[in-house]
């Protein structure tokens, strides 16, 4: 039986354990089953045993990568790594616990069970799953012949041969990669599609298996037929073609198949196609979709859309609208609705018997002294609050202001004046008001104004824990990042957020509010990742709580602002729209946030190369802005600031600029000179006199520009790494070349290091060559740039004006290379 092994096992023994059978065997081991023979106990286990030599030593790398991740988990639904070592020819093996079970889909199709049962054995599995990811490790072959489910019903993963660590500095020296030629260690049809292209691998690739797995528990097979091994078969089918929905597989009541299937899970056909159809589908979609980013952020997020399903409640992989969020309630609380519909009549009738009785009751308690003391408070407040108000508007009356027009914000201002010297006291209504006063100011862009007016309000009521303070905090952080300092933002944001746990409760709208404004100040920091997860929880939350339909999609519009970081603008795009649905059926057409929505969605059209629809909506932008705030405001800044960008990219190079000088002239009268959206403003304009040709204006106002993000945003930050890029390329054509080299690097480190801005990346990469062409180093310029220039046609489109140059540099470069000519065609493959 072990007749490979004698040669180098004494007796059929590794160790304290003694050979009982084979297991499994391969080209390069075997694994066996194997027991206790040193009567210490009696134990069974299995070993994992790969031979020396040459031909072996890849997959000893890998051995060594197994071992090293096996050596990192502990769970109970994860097959435990016992013990390991080597043998004196060289081979390598692995003692791991033996489990005596039957693959998942074996188990659950033998033991009939129903969807119920087999969603929430599959939950198990994700929570297996997300354990590992969160230990930085992904398992990227989650078949089910590696998911074996033991006789107490209780799922395990075995297998972590070709996972991969997340963590490079454990993975550094045994790195394991899957290319086309390791195409047989991986299971083709329970690939992901980054897997099967060679792309790098990520959680999502356990996602998308998971859904496969998920796919074939449902309804009895896999999502894809492929014809053969070949890796162009394999690619069209997992990359390309989009798999039936598991309801569409389930045959006819007549088929044999489908009355097999469908009796393995409890139902008939008809019953099973119905089950699958709608939340199941689109789970197991969402699961699998191509794009990574578009799946479901982790095996967790899965599960408990699962969860939810199983609970009867909306899942986030469909479609959210009242009339099915209002029938999965009905379908969860039936009986009490019933009961509901049934006792309204009676409870109406009820309240009519009884309103003039609870009349008496409430003027009697009215007669209370408690009652008479807060009345008599109330009264004090409301005087006092009504003669503030009516000195106030007094400003407004002719004989007061001698004829002068009062501006609302001259209203303002003489509020915020007079309360510091009124109300002593009212400390609470008093508190009420200036925080009233410094969100008008934050709504109006006036943050400098708004930071000592809510300081003030703060400072009334120091020992107060109730949600006017944590209203406070959080106008007072949204203050801060929006007068330019972020990081005087993060503590008033952060005792928000402990207030609202510890007073509201972790799921409470407020604690929702304070994850929100967080989101935001980590997406300014240029922290995507943190801040994206923050968004997403605040919106979780607030869905749940029954948010106004307003604050969710303002929160809606600052993830889309992630999004359009992230440089995913079709998510960005769809969100928007989102949010400019929301509020234009809850607010009007007529509201100013619907000016805010059509800018963003014009900067995303921008983006997307549809020039045309993006003048047409920074058009109607801004003309709802100067009717709403005011020519002067910086709303209306930050929409013609976008607009002349887009004048820049289409050729108007005098209308862009004076549209850009526009907005940086009301910037620096609202913000000061050191405020970072100056700064955006010195960059746009910077890129205008550089396309007109006037380098050393344009470099006086990259310098300034880059001056202000020194101080006031991280080094790491986008806007810096896009400012770097394009300086530099300005540099090169003002024989700097040597500062441009090095100003370029710098923001390829930054571009790198930043999710999703290949884009980005390959632009800086195509400055950096151009730099090294005008210091002489053509070989090593031109190299680069055959790198950047298929990626920038790619992310950017062949008449992108960043593209165009980059091809003429490709061709100082290279002029004798034969792929100059075809470099916007197939190259981009």
């Amino acid at each position: 039986m072990h007749g490979r092994m004698l040669s180098h096992m004494d007796q059929d023994r590794i160790g304290p354990y003694r050979i009982l059978r084979t297991l499994g065997a391969g080209g390069m081991g075997e694994v066996y089953l194997a027991e206790r023979a040193d009567a210490q106990f009696d134990q069974q286990v299995a070993i994992k045993l790969v031979h020396g030599g040459a031909l072996a030593r890849g997959m000893l790398s890998r051995f060594k990568v197994e071992r090293q991740i096996l050596a990192q988990l502990d769970h109970p639904n994860i097959a435990r790594l016992l013990d390991g070592g080597s043998l004196p020819d060289g081979s390598a093996y692995l003692i791991m616990e033996y489990i005596n079970g039957l693959s998942i889909d074996l188990y659950c199709d033998e033991h009939c069970l129903d969807l119920s049962a087999r969603l929430r054995l599959f939950q198990t599995v994700c929570a297996a799953v997300h354990y590992a990811h969160q230990n930085l490790i992904v398992h990227r072959d989650l078949k089910p012949s590696n998911i074996l489910v033991t006789s107490d019903g209780a799922p395990k993963l075995l297998d972590f041969g070709i996972a991969k660590l997340l963590d490079e500095r454990h993975a550094v020296q045994h790195t394991v990669t899957v290319t086309h030629a390791d195409i047989r260690i991986m299971t083709p049809d329970h690939a992901s599609p980054e897997q099967v292209r060679g792309l790098p691998i990520t959680t999502s690739s356990d996602v998308y298996v998971l859904g496969v797995l998920l796919y074939r528990l449902l309804c009895g097979s896999g999502p894809f037929v492929i014809q053969s091994m070949r890796l162009s078969e394999i690619e069209r089918a997992i990359c390309e073609k989009v798999p039936p929905l598991p309801s569409a597989t389930i045959g006819e009541d007549g088929s044999a198949e489908a009355q097999a299937f469908a009796l393995a899970r409890g139902l008939s056909p008809n019953r099973l196609r119905r089950a699958l159809r709608g939340d199941l589908d689109n789970i197991v979609a969402m699961a699998m979709r191509k794009e990574p980013e578009r799946r479901y952020g982790s095996a967790q997020q899965l599960a408990g859309d699962i969860q939810r399903y199983l609970e009867g409640k909306p899942v986030m992989a469909r479609r959210d609208t009242f009339s099915y969020r209002s029938a999965k309630f009905v379908r969860r609380h039936w009986l009490p609705v019933s009961t509901a519909a049934a006792v309204v009549f009676l409870i109406m009738a009820f309240a009519v018997t009884t309103y003039e009785q609870a009349l008496r009751i409430a003027a009697e308690r009215d007669r209370v002294a408690e009652q008479r003391e807060l009345a008599d408070r109330e009264r004090i407040r409301a005087e006092e609050v009504s003669g503030f108000l009516v000195n106030l508007f007094k400003l407004s009356d002719p004989e007061e202001n001698r004829g002068n027009q009062v501006t609302a914000r001259e209203l303002l201002d003489s509020a915020a004046q007079r309360l510091r010297s009124a109300l002593g006291d009212q400390p609470a209504t008093k508190a009420a008001l200036l925080e009233t006063v410094g969100a008008v100011y934050d709504s109006l862009g006036q943050y400098q104004a708004a930071v000592p007016i809510l300081n003030d309000s703060l400072s009334l009521l120091p020992g107060s824990e109730d949600k006017p303070r944590i209203d406070t905090l959080l106008e007072l952080g949204n203050a801060h990042f929006g007068a330019g300092d972020l990081q005087a933002a993060e503590s008033p944001l952060q005792e928000a957020l402990r207030l609202a746990q510890k007073q509201a409760g972790a799921n409470s709208s407020e604690v929702a509010h304070a994850l929100w404004e967080l989101g935001r100040l980590r997406q300014l920091q240029g922290r995507l990742p943190e801040a994206n997860d923050l968004l997403q929880r605040g919106l979780s939350m607030l869905e749940s709580s029954n948010a106004p339909a307003t604050d969710i999609s303002a929160l809606l519009d600052d993830l889309a602002a992630v999004y359009v970081w992230e440089q995913r603008w079709p998510l960005a795009k769809e969100t928007y729209e989102r949010a400019l649905e929301v509020d234009r059926r809850v607010l009007g057409d007529d509201h100013p946030r619907i000016a805010m929505h059509l800018q963003n969605l014009a900067f995303t059209s921008q983006s997307l190369g549809e020039l045309k629809r993006a003048d047409e909506l920074y058009r109607e932008a801004i003309e709802r802005k100067e009717k709403a705030y005011g020519k002067g405001s910086p709303q209306t800044a930050a929409a013609k600031l976008n607009y002349g960008s887009l004048l820049e990219r289409m050729g108007q190079l005098d209308d862009a600029e004076t549209e850009i000088r526009n907005a940086l002239e009301i910037r620096l009268t609202e913000f000061g000179p050191n405020n970072y959206r100056v700064g955006y403003a010195r960059v746009s304009l910077a890129l205008v006199l550089q396309d007109k040709g006037d380098l050393a204006t344009a470099e006086n106002e990259y310098r300034q520009a880059l001056a202000v993000y020194d101080l006031t945003l991280p080094r790491t930050h986008q806007y810096r790494a896009s400012l770097l890029t394009n300086f530099a390329r300005l540099l090169v054509d003002r024989n700097k070349a040597p500062e441009a080299l090095a100003m370029s690097a710098e923001s390829i480190q930054i571009w790198s290091a930043t999710p999703a801005a290949a884009a980005s990346n390959a632009h800086a990469h195509a400055v950096h060559a151009y730099a090294l062409e005008h210091l002489k180093r053509l070989p090593e310029a031109a190299a680069e740039l055959g790198d950047a220039v298929p990626i920038m046609i790619k992310t950017r489109g062949p008449d992108d004006p960043a593209v165009r140059r980059a091809q003429s540099w490709l061709k100082t470069a290279q002029p004798a290379s034969p792929q100059t000519a075809s470099i916007s065609g197939a190259a981009v493959h």
